[in-house]
């Protein structure tokens, strides 16, 4: 479902996919009710962003807190989701600009690691944005290696 928003960086209003944040009346679980969320994910054009930076630091805290992201095509151009869930709150902004995502998201990842919420890197500095540039972008996991043989000549 579609409802209006202001995008964040731009200031525009938009019709952008709702982050599912309640999945029926009287329905929330007091225990795992982030598992119950993450599982609602399914089907909607959001998608949990578990890892953070260019090795792939922890971002928010499993069941706990996550973040999603989604991406909208609209009649100008694309939008970009961003929405974050913190023990049964959800909360979501949309950007024109997907390095003003990037910068979201990042600042999220170093209120997790700064707070000890999240496994982030070993140092960090005073403010999100005197962050390197490695820990400022989506991770990118290596791709899995098919059809190689171990030394002994086994298969992985």
């Amino acid at each position: 479902m579609n409802v209006q928003y202001i995008t964040t960086d731009t200031g525009e209003a938009v019709n952008a996919p709702t982050l599912p944040s309640h999945w029926g009346v009287g329905e929330w679980q007091t225990e795992d009710d982030g598992y119950e969320w993450f599982r609602c994910l399914e089907g909607t054009p959001w998608t949990l962003v578990t890892r953070w930076g260019s090795e792939g630091h922890s971002l928010g805290k499993l069941y706990s807190m996550m973040v999603a992201t989604a991406v909208h095509e609209d009649e100008r151009g694309t939008l970009y989701g961003y929405g974050s869930y913190c023990q049964g709150y959800s909360h979501t902004l949309w950007f024109r600009s997907e390095a003003a995502l990037h910068a979201e998201i990042t600042d999220t990842a170093f209120f997790y690691w700064k707070d000890g919420q999240s496994q982030g890197p070993d140092t960090l500095p005073a403010t999100a944005r005197e962050l390197p540039a490695e820990y400022t972008v989506p991770y990118q996991a290596p791709a899995p290696v098919k059809d190689t043989l171990r030394a002994d000549g086994a298969p992985f």
